[in-house]
């Protein structure tokens, strides 16, 4: 709104207010109030910048955000679940090769198992030493040995001795009968829990190495069991390469010291192998004879 040069016809150019007559010296003043000549600046700076205050606009676009915030949100927990199912089929398929890797080997098991009885038993594993020892005459000369409800084997004397006998028919050969049905029982349950828990994982088992730790370690499982751990030799062990960490024994050892690999899944197989050795079954203990 356009003001005059008269004082008495000037208006305010932000709401058109008559503005008062000027009183005494000093400059005019251009606008009716602080709130005025506040928005005036305000108009200024928006026309400057190109901008605008449309409050409705602004509201349309914080409602877009927000959409877009919750469209994102949803994708992430979409994206979580394909992963999630990802990570389940490589499982499965680490699993499928495992036993398709082992199906020779697991075969010839079979066999030798099945060879006195003509049928494999494969009863579940039991916790070494667990449980109480239970024994049912099956006949004059013969026990059927239980460990937590579970049937291990068979007891049978013979000549004053006592012959423990493995559900798969295999006799434990023990170097000479004992004359004791006690001994002959945990004879039995040792040489029941080597065949049994090593079928079991040789059943199922897949080599795994897990995420690292914080001390830079992994830890290598076979068939979900913690066989020991593989790192950097680097890291403390004075040198390159990668080192094998068992449970119970340390670092794999060679003539040189430490013994170091290439990579990360040798130095998981050569754990395996270290496993395998210390839980070989009793097969080289049985006799069919």
């Amino acid at each position: 709104m356009e003001t005059s040069r008269d004082d008495s016809t000037r208006t305010c150019p932000q709401c058109g207010t008559a503005l008062p007559d000027r009183v005494g010296g000093g400059r005019r003043a251009d606008y009716c109030s602080r709130a005025c000549q506040g928005r005036a600046y305000r108009a200024r700076l928006a026309a400057r910048h190109k901008t605008s205050r449309d409050e409705s606009e602004w509201a349309a676009l914080t409602a877009r955000a927000a959409d877009g915030e919750a469209e994102a949100a949803s994708l992430r927990e979409q994206l979580a679940a394909a992963q999630r199912r990802v990570d389940e089929l490589a499982a499965e398929l680490a699993a499928a090769r495992a036993v398709k890797d082992t199906a020779g080997a697991r075969q010839k098991t079979q066999t030798s198992a099945a060879a006195a009885t003509g049928t494999p038993a494969l009863p579940p594993p039991i916790k070494p030493g667990s449980g109480t020892r239970r024994y049912t005459q099956t006949g004059t000369s013969a026990w059927e040995v239980y460990v937590d409800d579970i049937p291990i084997g068979t007891v049978r004397f013979l000549s004053g001795k006592y012959w423990p006998t493995l559900p798969n028919g295999f006799e434990v050969y023990l170097g000479g009968a004992v004359s004791d049905l006690d001994e002959a029982a945990l004879k039995l349950a040792m040489a029941y829990n080597g065949w049994s828990n090593y079928w079991h994982a040789e059943s199922t088992a897949s080599l795994t190495l897990l995420r690292p730790q914080r001390d830079g370690a992994r830890t290598v499982k076979w068939g979900g069991q913690p066989i020991g751990k593989v790192r950097s030799a680097a890291a403390g062990y004075g040198g390159d390469g990668t080192v094998a960490i068992t449970p119970r024994d340390g670092v794999l050892r060679s003539s040189q010291g430490p013994a170091r690999f290439d990579d990360e899944q040798q130095a998981a197989e050569a754990l395996l192998k270290h496993w395998q050795a210390d839980h070989t079954p009793p097969w080289g203990g049985l006799d069919t004879a």
